[in-house]
């Protein structure tokens, strides 16, 4: 087991990380002892008689984020440093030797308090716990479910009966498992029968939707991942898996019999922390999965589209198409859902770029599931995933709208507030419309129509903003591909990368020349 020292704790796939000015930019603690650490302010403090620390960025990220480290908090001090250069702060509370305890829990409810309510740091902290400190962070969680936003441990105790106990296959530590009994008020009868462990509260802080990531070694004979993460892990239902991830080490070091290890992707773990945090469980990205030749064979492979959009497009975007024209660069940002994402994955920007060769096209994917503009037009979100991007077209679309049109009529007046952008809205394909069905898809909308299509439509005109019926082309194509709309989809909501391509190809085509 790691050692306490007296010492400090403290790219990502994720674009724009806003940093939030803020008169409590430099958060000061009254009374506090002044240090650094690595180049940051670090202030040490009590409450409730504990030794604490906080340290602090030069300027703070959106939503003023932080981490609540706990235990050996210069192990794999990496993360916090890197998390520190995006804005975060990193808190930590020492509750040495009380191994999670209802005790530990209670101090940590003053620590959150303060830091919440006097420091105005975020309602929803990061929870890192290293080794022992997995009994800490996952038993305050289970106090406070609707306080997290997510939990990263690195090779963590789940257990106390595996670790110090020593009551399976680890090596346990006979003295600390004397320390722990005292901590909880324990007989070692009462704590072999004791069922409040991390492990018995994972099922539950999954269901509540927190996201978790462990990291384990699968040499650790001090706390084996069998008998704590794993197990902790097999007793989640398996369609909630998803959102419980655990990285692997082979092999850790002999001299800790396989505890301690070099971290194989620190970047992995911030991009995780950064995107439930920051972007709340979304992320804005610029990645590439596909090649343009790659795209061109899976297109090869469908039937193609017969698609001819009308002449009259343009009328709503003339500084987008006077730069994909004429250049230098052409910067869209794909605002929405799951559905935009795949829409994005299709890399039909590549296509774009091939058509407008004078043009340099950066494509921003800016998304958060089931999400729409009733979800982003809060909490200066636009500003987080569409204007921090500087984008010169922002595409609007998705199957999560909830019909909302003042929610879009808002967060287009957010965009245009802010920028120069031209926006393009985008009616919604896939979801769990049949296309084959003629109740549930109809080519042609309805002027006076009460559905979404066509009141999204009457807002585009309203607002001089271009529409793209995504919907109408979709459906066609499906109809005439002479394949069953399952060929097209990786689930009953989702597109496969033949879907993919059909999204793609119909938006190239409205902007192509």
């Amino acid at each position: 087991m790691l050692t306490s020292r007296t010492g400090t704790a403290a790219l990502v796939l994720l674009i724009g990380l806003s940093l939030a000015v803020s008169p409590l930019a430099a958060t000061e603690i009254s009374s506090a002892k002044k240090t650094s650490w690595h180049g940051y302010d670090q202030s040490r403090f009590t409450v409730e008689g504990r030794a604490c620390y906080l340290v602090v960025p030069k300027q703070p990220a959106h939503g003023r984020p932080w981490v609540w480290r706990a235990r050996f908090p210069d192990y794999h001090p990496e993360i916090d440093i890197a998390l520190l250069g995006k804005g975060f702060h990193i808190a930590y509370l020492d509750v040495a030797a009380m191994f999670g305890s209802p005790a530990a829990v209670a101090y940590g409810n003053h620590f959150y308090k303060q830091l919440t309510d006097q420091y105005h740091l975020s309602k929803k902290p990061v929870l890192e716990g290293v080794s022992r400190g997995g009994l800490f962070i996952y038993n305050w969680a289970a106090a406070n479910p609707d306080k997290v936003a997510c939990i990263y441990a690195d090779k963590p105790v789940m257990d106390f009966k595996s670790w110090p106990g020593g009551k399976g296959n680890g090596l346990g530590s006979p003295r600390d498992w004397q320390k722990c009994l005292k901590a909880y008020g324990l007989t070692e009868q009462q704590a072999l029968a004791y069922h409040h462990n991390p492990i018995d509260h994972v099922p539950a802080l999954v269901k509540a939707r927190i996201p978790i990531l462990h990291i384990v070694s699968r040499s650790d004979h001090v706390v084996p991942p069998g008998e704590n993460t794993d197990l902790a892990r097999m007793r989640v239902p398996e369609k909630l898996r998803r959102l419980f991830r655990v990285m692997s080490v082979r092999k850790g070091t002999v001299k800790s019999h396989g505890h301690h290890f070099k971290h194989p992707n620190p970047s992995r773990v911030v991009s995780f922390i950064v995107q439930q945090t920051v972007y709340e469980g979304g992320y804005v990205s610029t990645g590439v999965s596909r090649t343009l030749k790659q795209i061109e064979e899976l297109y090869a492979s469908i039937p193609p589209l017969d698609y001819k959009p009308p002449k009259s497009r343009w009328k709503c975007l003339p500084r987008t198409m006077q730069r994909l024209r004429s250049g230098p660069e052409l910067r869209i940002v794909m605002l929405g859902d799951s559905i935009v994402n795949d829409t994005a994955r299709s890399q039909w920007h590549l296509l774009l770029d091939r058509s407008y060769p004078k043009c340099q096209i950066t494509r921003f994917t800016s998304v958060r599931g089931s999400t729409g503009c009733w979800w982003y037009r809060n909490n200066d979100r636009v500003k987080l995933y569409v204007l921090d991007q500087k984008p010169d077209l922002v595409i609007i679309g998705g199957i999560s709208q909830r019909g909302d049109i003042a929610a879009i009529r808002e967060v287009i007046g957010q965009i245009r507030a802010g920028s120069q952008a031209e926006v393009l809205l985008l009616s919604g394909a896939f979801g769990r419309v049949d296309p084959l069905n003629d109740k549930q898809w109809q080519y042609d909308i309805d002027p006076a129509g009460k559905d979404y299509r066509a009141r999204l439509q009457r807002l585009a005109q309203e607002l001089k903003v271009e529409f793209l019926d995504m919907r109408a082309p979709w459906g066609r194509y499906i109809r005439k591909s002479g394949k069953k709309l399952e060929w097209f989809k990786r689930d009953p909501v989702h597109a496969n990368p033949r879907g993919e391509q059909v999204e793609g190809r119909i938006l190239y085509r409205y902007l192509a020349p």
